[in-house]
C-alpha cells in the first residue's frame, strides 16, 4: 500500500505531538485520474466532507479546505498520538454517513456559504481563483452550484474514490517511539475497505495547458464594499524543479511589501493574489530579479518565517510540510537549500526558470 508518511522527532513541551494529515483534494479542482479513468469530483465535496470529519470525529481535530489539499491535524502526546490517529482513520475511512446526517451539514454548508458570499471580499478572492487557478477550470459559479446540487449518492461515491490512503499524505512531528511508528502502517491497513486498497493512482487532470491562452484582464464587479484584488498568475516552463519555483516565489514575492497576499504553488497553477491592493500593475515588478541586497534580505525573511513555524506554531509548519510533500518537496530540505543559495547561483536559477506573468484586476464598486 503506498503512502507518504513523514516523522520528524522534535521535542516540544509537555511531550506535545503534532499530526497532520492532508488530502489530495480541495476545493478548487473537480477533474481527476484515479487508476487512469477520468472521475469528476463535485467541488462542494472537500467542503462537505470537512464538516463530516469535525462533527463526527472522536478527538478534537483542525481541518481547512484549501485550494487542492484538505489539511487534517490534531495535538495529541507521546503516549495517545497513536490511538488518537486510529481514531482519525476510523472517522476518515470506516464510519458510515447516514443520508440525513448528510443533508443536515450540505444545508449547514449552504447557509454558511450563503453568508460569506455576502461579503465583498470573500466573494472576490474566490472570483479571482477563476483567474490564477486557470489550469485548473475552475469557475466560481460551479462551486455555487456544485454547493446545492451534490447529492448524498456523490458525497458517498466521492468519498470512496478520493478520501483513501494512496490519497494522503501524514506529517508527525514530536518525540515519538520507534516501535509506535511501525503500528501505523497496521492502523491504516485496518482502516481501509477492500475497494479502496484497488486505488492506487490519484492525480489532477490538467483543463487547460497553454500558457498564451491566458491574457491580462480587468474585472469592474458591484460591491456595497469598495475593494481591489490584484492577481498575478506565473506560468513557469514545463517541467521546472518544484524546489526552484518555491525559490524563485519565496524571493520574488517579497517585492510586493504587504502580509495581505496569499503565495500559491501546485502541479497545476502558481500564482499571488493580493488582497486590497492598490490601483497600479505589479506585473512590472517581476520584469527584472530582485537585486543583490534586496535578495539577501528576502531570503532571510523566509528563512526565519519557516523556522518561526517551526518552533512556535506547529500545527500551521505541518500544514506547509503537508504542502511541500505534494508538491515532492521534502520542507527541511528546501529551508537549507534557501539558505544556502548565493545570489550568483540564485540570478542562473532565477534566468533559467523565468516565468511568464499574466495579470488579472478585479476592482469592486458601489
Amino acid at each position: 500500500m503506498k503512502k507518504d508518511i513523514y516523522v520528524n522527532k522534535h521535542e516540544y513541551d509537555n511531550e506535545s505531538v503534532y499530526v497532520t494529515i492532508g488530502l489530495n483534494i480541495g476545493m478548487l479542482v473537480d477533474c481527476y485520474l484515479v487508476n487512469g479513468k477520468k472521475e469528476k469530483n463535485r467541488l462542494s465535496f472537500a467542503n462537505l466532507f470537512s464538516k463530516y470529519m469535525k462533527k463526527q470525529s472522536e478527538i478534537p481535530i483542525s481541518v481547512i479546505v484549501d485550494r487542492t489539499v484538505t489539511y487534517i491535524s490534531f495535538k495529541s502526546t507521546t503516549n495517545e498520538y497513536l490511538n488518537s490517529l486510529k481514531k482519525v482513520f476510523y472517522t476518515m475511512f470506516e464510519a458510515e454517513i447516514e443520508k440525513s446526517f448528510f443533508e443536515e451539514i450540505k444545508e449547514k454548508t449552504i447557509e454558511d456559504f450563503g453568508n460569506a458570499y455576502k461579503n465583498a471580499e470573500f466573494r472576490g478572492i474566490y472570483k479571482a481563483f477563476e483567474f490564477s487557478d486557470f489550469n485548473k477550470g475552475y469557475l466560481l459559479k460551479n462551486l455555487v452550484d456544485d454547493i446545492q446540487k451534490i447529492s448524498f449518492e456523490e458525497f458517498v461515491n466521492s468519498r470512496k474514490l478520493f478520501v483513501v490512503v494512496n490519497n494522503c499524505n501524514i506529517f508527525i512531528n514530536g518525540m515519538v517511539d520507534d516501535d509506535k511508528l511501525q503500528m501505523i502502517d497496521e492502523a491504516l491497513q485496518n482502516s481501509v475497505e477492500s475497494e479502496n486498497e484497488k486505488i492506487n493512482e490519484i492525480t489532477f487532470l490538467n483543463v487547460v495547458n497553454d500558457p498564451y491562452l491566458r491574457q491580462d484582464g480587468h474585472l469592474v464587479e458591484y460591491s456595497k464594499t469598495e475593494n481591489n484584488i490584484d492577481v498575478l498568475a506565473l506560468e513557469f516552463p514545463k517541467f521546472t524543479n518544484p524546489i526552484a519555483k518555491y525559490i524563485y516565489m519565496d524571493i520574488e514575492s517579497r517585492k510586493i511589501n504587504t502580509d495581505d497576499k496569499y503565495v500559491n504553488i501546485d502541479k497545476m497553477d502558481s500564482s499571488i493574489v493580493i488582497n486590497h491592493a492598490d490601483v497600479k500593475s505589479y506585473k512590472r515588478l517581476f520584469k527584472n530579479i530582485s537585486r543583490e541586497e534586496k535578495f539577501n534580505e528576502n531570503k532571510y525573511k523566509a528563512v526565519m518565517l519557516y523556522k518561526g513555524l517551526y518552533n512556535n506554531n506547529p500545527e500551521e509548519f505541518g500544514n506547509k510540510y503537508i504542502e511541500f510533500m505534494f508538491n515532492k518537496v521534502d520542507l527541511f530540505d528546501y529551508i537549507e537549500k534557501l539558505d544556502n543559495i548565493d545570489y550568483e547561483k540564485y540570478c542562473i536559477l532565477a534566468k533559467e526558470i523565468k516565468p511568464i506573468v499574466c495579470e488579472g484586476q478585479i476592482i469592486m464598486r458601489s
